[in-house]
């Protein structure tokens, strides 16, 4: 598991720090930000709209690409290869199911240029530092489907967050 923790950091990181570096040209390219701050909020807005639609359908994240890395790798490859490219694949934010759309928000505020790159490496770490307690209890398949069914407590959260982000960015450019 420190394969997959360690390349989902990673990869986490690389994505927000690309992420942030666009943003870095957004403001270079000096849009005020005021339209910037309009621009986050909209997309916030939309981001929890989404998670609302989500949860009414009872699915994960609906944006985004709803796949992950094939299970067929551990036939052609060992154990600790596998992990890290499954770290890496999920890490990377857009390439697999996503339960919320809160990591979509938080790349588009580094695209505006309102993250820096370390929000990659807090995901990361925010992520796998749990998932990686939890797997060394005992765990069993009992527990992990009481973890899975809270989907829509995350979904509801993330509304939440993302709403009260977008509003503080709306407060801002109206201020």
């Amino acid at each position: 598991m420190a394969a997959f923790a360690v390349a989902f950091v990673a990869a986490a990181t690389a994505v927000f720090a690309l992420s942030a570096l666009a943003g870095a040209g957004v403001r270079q390219l000096a849009v005020p930000l005021h339209w910037r701050a309009v621009a986050a909020a909209v997309c916030l807005f939309a981001l929890a709209l989404l998670d609302v639609i989500s949860l009414r359908r009872k699915r994960y994240c609906l944006l985004g690409m709803a796949r992950q890395a094939k299970k067929s790798l551990l036939r052609k490859h060992g154990v600790t290869a596998v992990a890290a490219a499954w770290g890496a694949d999920t890490g990377l934010v857009v390439t697999t199911f996503r339960v919320a759309a809160l990591t979509w928000g938080a790349m588009i505020l580094g695209l505006l240029g309102f993250a820096s790159w370390w929000s990659g490496l807090a995901y990361g770490l925010a992520f796998t530092i749990p998932l990686l307690a939890l797997l060394s209890t005992k765990t069993n398949g009992h527990r992990l489907e009481r973890l899975l069914r809270r989907r829509p407590l995350i979904q509801s959260l993330s509304a939440l967050l993302l709403v009260a982000a977008g509003t503080l960015f709306l407060s801002h450019s109206l201020a």
